[in-house]
């Protein structure tokens, strides 16, 4: 983190006011905050548990997103699955509501049955 800081830095002085002409700066600057802000808040607080730390931290993977301009091959990879992204929630959709379905099925057929030697669990027969 301290190298991005470093590098972040340094192109400031470099660029000084132009620094944030170019949208590839601004989202370095994004990321250095973030990762910045996420350091210092796990120095005070010990939490595991904090979800919004594990986020802060997770959102330093944007630097990647640089990779994209550089490599062309990851580029086309990438364009691909954005394309493929929407059939695939229309087909995830599709199972959702199938599974609701069979759910709402489910629980409408069997949640009538008498409870008997094998079934006399609480949690089995839909209770």
């Amino acid at each position: 983190m301290f190298i991005y800081v470093i590098e972040f830095l340094l192109r400031f002085y470099a660029y000084r006011g132009n620094y944030f002409q170019s949208n590839w700066n601004r989202l370095d600057f994004f990321a250095v905050s973030v990762s910045v802000i996420a350091f210092l808040l796990g120095l005070y607080i010990d939490n595991p548990k904090n979800t919004g730390l594990k986020i802060l931290k997770a959102l330093r993977i944007i630097r990647l997103i640089r990779l994209i301009k550089r490599i062309k091959i990851l580029k086309v990879i990438l364009y691909a699955i954005l394309h493929s992204a929407t059939k695939l929630f229309n087909v995830a959709g599709l199972l959702i509501l199938f599974n609701y379905i069979y759910a709402v099925l489910g629980v409408n057929l069997f949640a009538t049955i008498k409870l008997s030697a094998p079934m006399d669990q609480r949690l089995l027969n839909f209770k």
